[in-house]
């Protein structure tokens, strides 16, 4: 017991060359967590966490704060938003803030898939900009 298993250090490794291939800012902050900075409008960057468990790659990005105005409004498009999301969903927190989350099992991880679900993040959190 204790140890990283083989399956769980390939994804870690898959994961580390999927980012220096992407040319981002990374880094790695525990032995299996690491965070990227998406770019956005305005100077935005899109903090993202990769989360390498010994089953599945949990990414998380926070997107906004409690909106102040229009919630009824705002978690009805994130819903709508949700149905067309690919390997991520919008979900708010206990204090009402924005992410972004999703799974993905470590036997599949890809850089291709790395970087599908980075796109995925980044065009999501961009339209959340834009409504």
């Amino acid at each position: 017991m204790g140890g990283i298993s083989a399956t769980r250090q390939r994804a870690l490794d898959v994961v580390r060359a999927a980012l220096d291939d992407t040319g981002l800012t990374w880094a790695e902050e525990t032995p299996t967590r690491f965070t990227v900075e998406l770019p956005g409008e305005h100077k935005r960057k899109t903090a993202t966490t990769l989360d390498v468990g010994e089953h599945s790659i949990r990414v998380s990005a926070f997107v906004v704060r409690h909106p102040d105005e229009n919630h009824a409004g705002m978690h009805h498009w994130m819903l709508e938003r949700n149905a067309r999301l690919s390997g991520i969903a919008f979900t708010v927190d206990p204090d009402g803030d924005v992410y972004l989350v999703g799974r993905l099992p470590v036997s599949c991880a890809s850089a291709g898939e790395i970087d599908a679900v980075l796109g995925s993040v980044l065009e999501a959190a961009l339209s959340l900009i834009h409504i």
